[in-house]
Formats: C-alpha cells, structure tokens, sequence
C-alpha cells in the first residue's frame, strides 16, 4: 500500500481540530508536493475499491448526451494523517507491513529513556532504595477482587517501582525517613530521599513501567493494571483505602508517576508489532504509516455506577478487565486480546486465538473522559438503527487515544464543521490544537470519507457508482449511479447512507442527482436507538427545529445534505421511488403522507435554511401532501425557486393548476418548469389559462411540456388549405418581404406588441395568407408572443399533438431571433409531417455559411407528403448542426435514398440519427451504395447512427448488405463514432468492420453490437483495436455472446438423444469457425472416451459434456474480453495521433463501457 508518512506535529500550529477551511500555515516544498501526486495507491484504503467514480472534465452536445474526459483517476496516494502532539513518540512507531516474505526488521522507534528501560537490565534491576520516594501509605492490597485474600501491607511508591512492606516499620528500616514524617503525617508520606537498607524481590509489588492503568473500581478501591511484556503475563492488583481523601491522594500519585514522559515514550516488542499488524492486516484496516497502538484495560463495566458487589465468582468473572491492545487503524478502532507465547521464548503466537472488537471511527457518538485524576474513560459507538455500544476502558495514555481518535475523526470526516459526537473531556484537551489536514484529494476528500463510512457500516464500497461532472450548470455535479453489481438494482440501506453522509458537509458540488438510482430502501425507515446523526444546524450556524418531529431516515438525511452545504444548488431525485401500490376500497381511509422528497427539501427553501433553489421530482408519485409542501413553499417570495420538475407525477388538472398558480410568486427566479407526463387532460379553456400562468414567468430558460393529455375539442390536424402552408419562409432570399407579424385573435388580450425582424430572417409572401387561414377556434399550446418573450434553450413538446396554430407559433418563433438561445427542441412523436419538419429547418436558417446550434429531435416522422421538400431543404443546408429522425416508415426505398444522396452533400450536419429506419425490405444494392458514397463523401459528419430496431411486427434494418458499404468507410477522415447496432450483420460483418479498423484512423467509438456476431468474428475485433491505437470505445458483444451460447447449448442437446454422428452434428454451430470446430470435436470424443472400435454405437453427448463445451466457449470470450480491455487502455493512454481525436473523449469512455465483463 503506497502511503505518505505522517508528519509529526509541531506545537506552535494553532488549533486546526474544527477549522478545516482555512489553509495550512506552512507552505508544503515542491519537491513533497510532486512525490505525493505521482505516488499511486489501490483503489481503497481498504483493499477493495471505493466505488467506481467517473470525473467529467468538460462537455458538449453531442448525441444528446455529456461528451467527457477521461475516467476518474482513484490512483492517488493515501493522504497522511498527521499524529497529534500528546501522541508518546514511541506509541506512534509504525510497524512494518505484516509480509512473511518481506526483508527487514520491525520499524519500532525508540527514545534514549526507552531504551534503557527496555535494553540495559540494569534498569530494571536497579536499587529502589536510590530512587526518590513519591508517596506512601497503609491499604489493603490483593491481586484479585476476593476481598478473603486481601492483606494489609504498606506501599512505597518511588519514581520506579511500587514497593510493599509488611508495616510501615519495616518500609523505615530500608527508608529510615519514613520514620520523621510519619510523626507528621500518620501513614501517608510524601518525601524526596532515598533509602539506605536492602530491598528483596518480594517487596517489589510493580515495576512503573509496566503500568497499564490506574482507575478507580468502586467506593474507596483502586485497581492497578500491570503487564511484563517480556513474560506475557498481566495482573490486576487492588489497593483499597480508608476514606475518599486517600483515594483521591494515591491516585494522584500514581496517575502523575506513570504519566511521565520516561513510561509513556516505551516502545513494543517486535513480536507484539507483528502481531498487531497482523490481526489489522486481516481486518483490511492495516497501513504502516497511520496505525497507532496504545495499551489498554477493557472493563467490562463501569463498577463506580453499580451498586457493591457481591463477591461470588459470577460477579468476579463478569466485572473483570482485560488488558489488551487498542490499535487506531485506517477507518476503525480495534481492541486486540494480548499475544500468548506459545514457548519459553517469548515469541508470540500471530495466529493466537481472541476475538477482536472492531468499531468504526465514524460510528463514534460519545467520548468521555472521566476525570483527570483517573485514567478511565468511556467510548460510545452506535451503527445506523442498532443501539449503542459502549467501550469502559482505562489507559494512563488516556489523553493521547482520546486525542488521536478525535484527530482521526476529523481525517476521515475533514468537512465536518462540528463533530457528530458527543465530548465530555477536560478542557485543556478541547483547546488543544490540531495539525493541518491534508487536502490534496479531489473534492475536499469525498472518497476518504466515503471508504471510512463503508469501513464503518460494514458496507460494500466496490458496488457504489458514481460519476462527476466538472463543468455542468451548477457544477461540478456528483450523479450516483446504479450499483456495479450484475445481480443488484439497488443499494441497500448502509451503502445509501454511506453516501449520503459523505456528501453532508462536502461543499464541493453544486448539483447532486441521484437520478434513476432507488432510494425506497430509506423511505418509512426510522431509527429509533438514537438520534445522534440528526442535523440540527445548518453551515451558517441556523437552528433546525426537529424537536419533537419523528422524521425518517430519508426525510432526515437529504435535509442534512441541502441544509449543510452553502454550495449546493440543485437537487435531482427523478424516478428516485417506487412507483405506489395500487388503491383498494380498504385504503380510502389511509393518511397521505408523501413521497418524503419534498418534505425534506422545500421546507428549507421556504425559511431559507439553504441554497437549493433547483429541484427535480419527475417520475416520483406526488400526493395532495406533496402538492401542499409545494404550494406552501412556492407562495413565499423568499424561497427563490428557480426549477421545479414534477412531470410524471400523476399530477390531475386541478393539482397543475393549483401549483402554477403558487409559483406566481417566483416569477423573477423561475427558470425551469416541467409538468409533461402528467394524466391531468387540459381542454381548451385550460389552454388558455396555461398560457397566462406560463406568461407571467419572463426569464424561463427550460419549459418541459411533454405528453401533455389534450382535450379533443379542437381540431388537431394538419389539413392546412390547397396551395398554401404555414409561416413557410423563403428559401429564395432574395424576394423575401420584411412584414410585420399579423396579430393572432390571442393578441388581443395584450401580452405585447410583437416585434419586427430584418429582411434576413423575414417571411416569405405566403405568410399572411397562410396565417389569416388558420381557425380561430384553435389554439396554440404556447402561441409565438410568449415564446418570443423568452429566451429558450430548451422545448420538449415530445408526445404532445400538436396542432395547425402550434406550427405556426413555433416557425414563428425559430425564425426571430429569440430563438438564437435554443440548444435543443424535442418534437418527437409529435405528429410532425415531412413538410412541417422542412418548414422549420427553413426557420432555422440564418445568414450564409452560419449553423444553428441546435439539436433537433423528430422521431416518429411522418412522411408523406412533401418528402421532397424535406430533402431540399437539407440539401440547401438548412438543418442545425444535430439532427434526430429515427423511428420513421419508409413505404417507397427511394424516397429513403433520395434523403440519403441530401445528407451526403450536406456541410451543416455534424452529429445525425438514422436509426430503426423500416423499409419495405433489406436494403437493395441501390441503397447500399448510396450509404458507401455518404461514407466516402461526406466530411462533415463525425457522429453518425444508423442502428436497427426490432418491432413486434416488423424489423427496422438495413440488411446484411450494409457490409458492402462498409469499405467506403476507408477514404473517411472526419468520422468519429459510428453505430451500426441490431443491423444482423452476420459473421462477415465482423470481419468486414475489422478490416476495415485496420485502415480507418478516425474513427474512436464504434458500436456494433446485436449483430450475431460469432467468436471468430470477436476475435477479429479485438485484433483491430490492437491494431489501430485510435479506437476508444468498443461495447463488448455480450448479447451475442449469450445468443452464441444458448445457440450451441441447444444444438448440442440435440445430440443427446439422436444416434448422430458427432462431427455431422458439430458441423452446425455457428459460434466455431472451421478450425475451432475441428478442435471441439477431438475434445468431445476424447470426453465421450469412444476408440476406433466404437464408430458403429450411438455417439450421443451427455450433459457434463454439454457443459463443458459451453465453458469452454466462455471462457474464450473471456479472454477476448481481457484482451479488449488491454487494448483500449492501451489507446486512451497513448498519445499517438492525438491531432486526429476529438479533444474530450466521449460518454463511452467515461463510463467505462469500453468493454463488457
């Protein structure tokens, strides 16, 4: 594991435990700084790899979709956790990596005081009569708690040992002292000289450094914690006292002796180094430079807080401590039974037997420490919806782990502003400062703080998903993603949370989306063991008033999420739930209580408690409880909505009204609204009211009218008047008129006086006879006026009929020059005609040699009549730079080429959509060399698909013939992506497209999977992406794979009952070539284990046979796959002919869809 070391800490730095967005003081040098971004490091601290996040650099509009850099970098170096200033230097010793192969020693630190206490006997076996005595007195001492073996004895304790004597006569006759001050001061003696008799072994009670622990019991005992780690063996002995006075006296005494640098600084055994690293190396929570190992009693209970024991052996045994290990690893908190040897050696055993207790950091709620007098303190964990777990522990380093633990905290969680535990320490320790954290990890450490989270919740971090997108509206924005687990949908309720409560605080994204990712498994779920993890206030310091509410842990966390972050901006919880059971008559008398989305974020937005201003509910069930939190939130003018997207949410007519109505109040912040999708059917009267609450709102950018339920009372069809057309512009500019806009019978009403546009963008003379036809009765869904009014970049009217005055309202509108803004217009399934669709590209036009930015979607088209008109008008150029006609029925192939010859001298089209075209039949050979001479010819296009699609009726592709075509594709230079999926290419059109990869060195993306390719054809894929290093993006053929499988599972059970020769039947498979299959054959009869004798008898195949020819077949596409994997890596590293690729990489690329394993 690649680490950075941690640094000591220099006690002049100023407290850095909860500031953690100021910088460092001290600046870092060059020379760390360029090791620690070189260095690399696995893909979590934990062995496993902490999600499979994806960074987004930049994008564009291409396809649709966000064109990106290259995938997340998880490479980089684990950040060093800097060790706190009270941490003994040789506690902090890092042991060497538990590698039984590994050359080197343990990397234990020493002191000078250390060292001879541990190396030189002569420390140990020193005098106690020299040393300076520090206290002294009569108790009642036993090694266990059976008070019947107790005994009364007299205590010295000098600056080294604990000594013993059978009275306070015999203590004097070796420190003669003793005697003047006990005139004085009765039994207890406190004095500075040293002794001048002899002192046996037996008079020793404790060598001070092998103190554990001082910490008292119950009313008036003491406990004393010791352990020989040369011997192994660890004891217990217990002083009890007369009054409170003494026992407040002796353990100052002893807590102050053994406090001292000279016990504190003593280093580890090598063995228990090993040891420790070890059991942290099978936790997967071991890294050499950040583990720190203390020594420690683990009590089992706080007896001061429990009533006098009784003495039996079941109380003995229950309230006995343990001496052990408390090692603070990377994520967790261990306590580690102490080694047993297992010879007289004293070597121990690694493999000893002994259960450790492992607590997450993060799962830390309470840290007590009891007194400064005592070295007892108390740890309290708690896991999400489980109780708590407290830890009664005593340790004369008791400072130091509270220390480190805090500090541990803030290392994993450094945007935390405030701790989400509790702390009851002296106060000296709270103002004692931090070191700086290290902030060198992308976006503020999110994934530290979410491998610590997974570490603690026991979650899988390999299944979690996400992709970041640095340049996106409101960025940069995290967007979760689906688990990356073939056999899960959705994450389970640790891993949400692990999420969640890493993004809490983080004040790096200003967009987070979970977008198709299921958050039912919060929803309804309430933890009712404790409600530390609550948020109570927001970044700013503002109260949440939670009291006395009972919220779930979904309403509980995304209000942390927007409350915590003065960031944040947008929310997207689109299809983020369950779509609700349906109503029974038992069910009428139910409470709705909502989908808990809006409960959670739009109460912020109304009393301000946040910045969100941008929330997306599309797809998610709302109730009349949701509708109230939205209207409730939308009549306060200080909510500042900006988007609010609640399409698909089974919203009726009246709940659509009521909600445009309450946003009246944001007319001067709305930006976004969308309301398609929804069953609410809107007549004509609604119409018209839609459009006056829709004009209210001048600065909206994106309106989403999708699906929209029209009432049939209008006329909806297209039966525009003989020799006439709708606002059809010239395609002749020279005689094209300025007119004014005529005014419909809406401007009557008094939006505004439209505008006048310039003889450029001017009406053809047509127009006002075309425009003084249309009904009055009609309406348009948004008539022209409001349109112009705004500055639109995106309209989706998809799924929406649109009628006579909706197409005029809209080539109004694309000729002004309002609609300059618009990047997308979605008029898909729309009942477009072919003619309407060429009057609108002729309102796109603009000046010579300008194109439209502008992605325009039309699927479903229809086209007769004005075929012809359509192909002009892209022949002329007069389409935007991003064109979609899929999903449309060609009954007459010409016509089909007559568009195809138009895209082949068009220069404005850059990104075009062809796919599931239906014709008549496979494309003839006319067709195909159409298609070879776009290929060859057009050097504008860099993205082009012309995908099949399987119907329940019919099949819309081309045919096995578009392999002919394909060769043209050699003389292309400007393609970049080419999709040619569900087309049934065959086998031979694998190798036609290798083939071609081997000549073509611009192309990067080629998508051709559901083709019913074979190995062979796989194969020679692979090859080509060996071949040609500019090859980006190959989808792995998975579908076929399974298609190949199932086809030689089928036709080899067929053998299994048919007397048929073997190789008449292997003849068959598809999924071989001739040499593979020859090869299958020997195999199989060498299974069958059949002779030269046995031609004659049955050579049926039996299913261990069939299977194992089918893993066979699998494991080499595996390889293949590998092999693919290899390639592609190879090519998006490798900076051969970079001039000829496209600047940022492509979606696929991101995704890591390049290959499919």
């Amino acid at each position: 594991m690649a680490t950075a070391t941690m640094q000591p800490f220099d006690l002049t730095l100023r407290r850095k435990s909860f500031g953690i967005f100021s910088k460092q003081t001290t600046p870092k040098p060059a020379i760390q700084y360029t090791k620690l971004i070189s260095k690399q490091r696995p893909l979590s601290y934990q062995s496993t790899v902490v999600g499979t996040g994806t960074i987004v650099r930049s994008h564009t509009c291409v396809e649709g979709k966000t064109k990106a850099s290259s995938p997340i970098d998880f490479d980089r170096p684990l950040p060093p956790r800097p060790k706190v200033s009270t941490r003994p230097a040789s506690l902090s010793a890092t042991p060497r990596s538990y590698e039984p192969s590994s050359p080197g020693t343990s990397t234990v630190s020493t002191s000078t005081a250390a060292s001879s206490l541990f190396d030189e006997p002569d420390a140990l076996s020193k005098n106690p009569k020299t040393a300076m005595i520090i206290f002294a007195g009569e108790v009642v001492s036993a090694n266990t708690f059976m008070r019947r073996l107790s005994k009364r004895e007299y205590l010295v304790l000098t600056e080294t040992h604990l000594l013993r004597f059978r009275s306070q006569s015999k203590a004097a006759e070796v420190f003669p002292q003793l005697h003047l001050s006990a005139r004085g001061a009765g039994n207890r003696t406190t004095s500075f000289g040293t002794g001048g008799g002899e002192i046996s072994s037996d008079q020793i009670v404790i060598h001070l450094n092998q103190i554990v622990a001082v910490h008292e019991t119950e009313k008036l005992f003491i406990q004393v914690d010791h352990l020989d780690e040369s011997s192994g063996s660890a004891t217990s002995t217990v002083l009890q006292l007369s009054t409170q006075t003494e026992v407040d006296q002796w353990l100052r005494a002893l807590c102050r002796t053994v406090r001292l640098p000279t016990y504190t600084t003593l280093p580890f055994a090598a063995r228990v180094v090993d040891y420790v690293a070890k059991r942290l190396g099978d936790e997967r929570d071991y890294s050499a430079d950040n583990v720190m190992i203390f020594r420690v009693v683990h009590r089992r209970s706080d007896l001061r807080s429990q009533t006098k024991l009784s003495g039996s052996s079941e109380d003995i045994q229950k309230n006995s401590s343990t001496i052990c290990y408390l090692a603070v690893g990377i994520h967790k908190i261990h306590l580690l039974p102490a080694p047993k040897l297992n010879n007289q050696k004293s070597s121990a055993s690694l493999n000893s037997p002994g259960v450790i207790n492992s607590f997450g950091i993060l799962t830390l709620c309470a840290l007590n420490m009891n007194s400064e007098t005592d070295d007892s303190f108390t740890l309290k964990f708690r896991s999400p919806c489980k109780p708590y777990q407290t830890v009664h522990l005593a340790s004369s380093c008791a400072a130091q782990i509270i220390q480190t633990i805090r500090h541990a905290a803030d290392f994993l969680r450094p945007q935390w502003s405030e701790p989400s535990f509790t702390l009851n320490i002296p106060e000296k320790l709270i103002d004692q400062p931090f070191p700086d954290i290290d902030y060198d990890e992308g976006y503020l450490c999110f994934s530290r703080t979410l491998a610590a989270y997974c570490a603690a919740y026991e979650a899988d971090a390999s299944v979690i998903n996400y992709m970041i997108i640095d340049d996106a509206e409101d960025g940069p924005k995290f967007e979760l993603l689906r688990p990356a687990h073939p056999r899960r949908t959705r994450y389970y309720v640790p891993e949400l949370l692990a999420v969640l409560r890493s993004l809490r605080w983080n004040e790096s994204f200003g967009s987070i989306s979970f977008s198709g990712v299921s958050l039912q498994p919060l929803k309804g779920v309430f933890d009712t063991h404790g409600s530390d993890m609550e948020p109570y206030r927001t970044r700013s310091g503002r109260k949440l008033n939670t009291k006395g509410q009972r919220r779930s842990l979904l309403v509980l966390e995304l209000r942390a999420i927007a409350a915590c972050s003065s960031r944040l901006r947008r929310l997207d919880f689109s299809g983020c739930l369950d779509p609700p059971r349906p109503q029974h008559e038992e069910d009428h008398d139910e409470v709705e209580t909502g989908c808990e989305l809006v409960e959670a974020v739009l109460p912020l937005c109304k009393k301000g408690l946040t910045n969100v201003d941008w929330v997306s509910f599309s797809g998610v069930q709302l109730d009349q409880a949701d509708i109230a939190w939205i209207v409730d939130a939308g009549v306060d003018k200080t909510c500042h909505i900006r988007g609010l997207e609640i399409g698909r949410c089974g919203l009726s007519e009246r709940s659509i009204h009521l909600i445009l109505e309450s946003l009246a109040p944001q007319f001067k912040t709305l930006e976004c609204l969308d309301i398609g999708g929804n069953p609410g059917r809107l007549n004509t009267t609604s119409l018209n009211s839609l459009c006056d609450l829709l004009s209210v709102f001048p600065g909206m950018r994106c309106l989403r009218l999708a699906d929209l339920k029209l009432a049939t009372g209008g006329d909806y069809t297209f039966s525009y008047p003989k020799n006439s057309s709708p606002v059809r512009p010239s395609f002749n500019r020279s005689i094209s008129l300025n007119i004014p806009l005529p005014r419909t019978p809406d401007s009557t009403k008094g939006y505004f006086r439209p505008p006048t546009f310039p003889a450029e963008s001017s009406l053809s003379v047509n127009t006002l006879l075309s425009r003084t036809s249309i009904n009055p009765k009609e309406h348009a869904i948004i008539p022209e006026e409001i349109l112009i009014k705004w500055r639109l970049q995106e309209l989706d009217l998809s799924g929406t009929l649109v009628n006579r005055a909706t197409v005029d309202a809209l080539s109004t509108y694309l000729n002004s020059p309002a609609s300059n803004y618009l990047t997308k217009l979605n008029l898909n399934n729309c009942g477009l005609k072919a003619g309407d669709l060429a009057v609108l590209l002729g309102c796109l036009a603009r000046e010579e040699g300008e194109i439209r930015n502008l992605h325009l979607y039309v699927n479903g088209l229809q086209i007769t009549p004005d075929h012809n008109k359509l192909v002009d008008a892209i022949k002329k150029g007069l389409s935007p730079r991003y064109l979609t006609i899929s999903n449309v029925d060609y009954p007459d192939e010409e016509m089909f080429r007559k568009l195809i010859r138009a895209l082949t001298v068009n220069k404005t089209i850059e990104f075009l959509d062809l796919s599931r075209i239906y014709l008549p039949t496979d494309a003839n050979i006319d067709t195909i060399n159409a298609l070879g001479e776009l290929f060859a010819k057009n050097d504008t296009l860099t993205s082009l698909n012309i995908s099949g699609g399987y119907g329940r009726i019919e099949d819309g592709r081309l045919g096995a013939g578009l392999n002919r075509a394909f060769h043209s594709l050699n003389e292309n230079r400007t393609l970049r992506v080419l999709k040619v999926e569900q087309q049934r290419l065959g086998p031979q059109g694998a190798m036609v497209i290798a083939r071609m990869l081997e000549s073509n060195t611009a192309l990067q993306e080629i998508y051709c999977a559901n083709n019913n390719f074979n190995l062979q054809g796989y194969t020679a894929l692979v090859a080509a992406c060996h071949f040609n290093p500019s090859i980006l993006a190959l989808p792995g053929l998975e579908k076929d794979r399974k298609e190949q499988l199932n086809k030689l599972r089928v036709d080899l059970n067929k053998t299994v009952d048919v007397p048929e020769q073997t190789s008449s039947r292997l003849s068959m498979l598809a999924g071989f070539s001739s040499m593979d299959r020859r090869r299958s054959v020997r195999s199989l009869r060498s299974l069958k284990g059949r002779n030269s004798n046995d031609s004659d008898k049955a050579p049926g195949l039996s299913e261990e046979q069939v299977d194992t020819a089918i893993k066979h077949l699998s494991t080499r596409w595996d390889d293949q796959d590998a092999l693919l994997k290899q390639a592609l890596m190879k090519n998006l590293h490798s900076d051969h002919n970079s001039e000829s690729r496209i600047d940022t990489p492509t979606p696929a690329v991101l995704h890591g869809i390049a290959i499919a394993l």
